[in-house]
């Protein structure tokens, strides 16, 4: 069999080999899928969420300090201010200025799938501009599955080691 790789199937060949000893020291699992998740923010109807966020003006702070200083911002004084804070933690909304406060659920959503660790920092980095609190998270193709995405990754470090010698 002979089969012609173009020069980035070689680099990706290269640096899977390269890697693979290392990330697997890092995600502690054999055959990982690396993914690149962004944090994912949704309102608590129950009210029973991870943390309060506070919303104004098509804003979310996450305190109540970052509020003021925003409404600080706007000129508004430190009365009213002080008044539309009460009235938000008591009422959970100020209505007259459109301050609202939330629970929310913390939950992290993929975005992006890779093989190596180090790809999936080069998206981070890459991409920054359109994730909001990214993360790489390893997850494993599942306790003894011998399916068909081992027998390839096993194929792929093959052929990248034997391309680095």
């Amino acid at each position: 069999m002979n089969i012609k790789l173009t020069e980035k199937e070689i680099e990706f060949l290269k640096q899977y080999a390269q890697v693979y000893e290392q990330e697997r020291q890092v995600d502690c699992t054999a055959d990982p899928i690396v993914v690149v998740e962004d944090i994912e923010e949704l309102i608590a109807a129950d009210g029973l969420g991870d943390k309060r966020v506070y919303t104004w003006d098509m804003e979310t702070y996450y305190s109540l300090d970052e509020l003021r200083k925003a409404l600080m911002d706007n000129d508004f004084s430190e009365n009213d201010i002080t008044d539309m804070l009460e009235d938000v933690e008591e009422n959970g909304h100020c209505m007259h200025n459109e301050i609202q406060k939330h629970e929310v659920y913390i939950k992290y959503r993929p975005i992006a799938y890779f093989l190596t660790r180090a790809e999936a920092d080069r998206y981070v980095e890459y991409q920054s501009h359109n994730l909001t609190k990214p993360r790489v998270y390893t997850r494993s193709c599942g306790y003894a599955n011998y399916g068909d995405l081992q027998c390839l990754y096993q194929l792929l470090l093959r052929i990248g080691q034997q391309l680095n010698k």
